[in-house]
């Protein structure tokens, strides 16, 4: 068996499963504005992200899962209309793709032009490739649209990057009214069973040290988020939900490439996924050609105006 390291088995993975060449069509159909993220300078803002987001952007769009259909059809049920929609943080576009079956047009947008690359392409989602700075009112109607033109507006394991203040300020902008929808959500450790769920969280225990503030929100599973919107009449206010993705066993490894953490853990020199870690979740898995039921739980937000 080969036992190289975890980062060459990662690159190994990631060019034998795929690459980004079947989303090839650029990210220029959109206009380069300025989306927020953060409240800090635009240009330390930008290497942030393109170091936590940008240098995974396969492994983002072959591991991570697609939002639960029953929450795309709630959601638009809850749309008085199905014209417009906004995900904002959209990465390599799984939210998007899901929301393209359910309206018109999906205006899809992100700060790393690799995530955009990578992204599933349909006629009527336009990506738009944004930066880190502040957003103006004018830049808003340029890039995603004039007040009251969308239905809804989607942040998919994003909006805790987010300067939440001034985004939201934005929706409320943004939204139809009465009756426009927002939704934010994100995803807790994924489960396969009982031997692989118990070391996916020592392992998630050991990276603490290297998670970035934004995410305790996450691990909070977004009880504790801004959040200044009414949720629909009978909903709770974090709504639990699964997202499910069939996977490898390489495949499962890498997602667990594809964090964060990990990658801020190899930095400075802490390998969370060593060999010791790899051979217990082989063992755990099975044979390696088992594909297997891998369970996301999502935690969403949702309001109405």
């Amino acid at each position: 068996m080969n036992m190289e390291s975890p980062a060459m088995n990662a690159s190994t993975r990631v060019a034998s499963l795929a690459t980004c060449a079947g989303a090839d069509k650029s990210a220029e159909e959109g206009d380069s504005r300025s989306l927020e993220t953060r409240p800090t300078g635009a240009d330390g803002d930008a290497k942030r992200m393109d170091d936590l987001f940008g240098n995974r952007a396969e492994l983002y769009a072959l591991t991570r899962p697609s939002p639960p259909r029953e929450l795309l059809e709630l959601l638009a049920s809850l749309c008085k209309s199905r014209r417009r929609v906004w995900d904002a943080g959209t990465g390599s576009g799984q939210a998007a793709n899901g929301l393209a079956e359910f309206f018109e047009e999906v205006i899809a947008t992100d700060v790393s032009e690799k995530q955009l690359r990578c992204a599933a392409r349909r006629p009527n989602i336009n990506y738009r490739l944004t930066s880190c700075g502040p957003l103006t009112d004018e830049e808003v109607a340029s890039v995603v649209g004039e007040e009251g033109s969308l239905d809804l507006v989607t942040a998919a394991q994003a909006v805790h990057w987010f300067h939440l203040t001034s985004f939201y300020e934005h929706v409320r902008h943004l939204l139809r009214k009465p009756g426009g929808v927002v939704a934010v959500w994100c995803y807790t450790a994924p489960e396969v069973n009982a031997a692989v769920d118990a070391l996916v969280a020592q392992m998630e225990e050991k990276s603490l040290p290297f998670w970035d503030e934004e995410l305790l929100y996450v691990r909070e599973r977004y009880r504790t988020i801004q959040f200044p919107f009414d949720a629909p009449p009978g909903m709770a206010p974090v709504v639990r939900m699964n997202a499910v993705k069939e996977a490898s066993l390489e495949g499962f490894l890498a997602f667990l490439e594809s964090w964060t953490t990990l990658q801020r853990a190899r930095r400075e020199g802490v390998e969370l996924l060593n060999d010791d870690v790899m051979q217990a979740l082989r063992s755990a898995w099975g044979p390696p050609y088992l594909i297997r039921r891998v369970t996301f739980p999502a935690h969403v937000r949702i309001g109405q105006l």
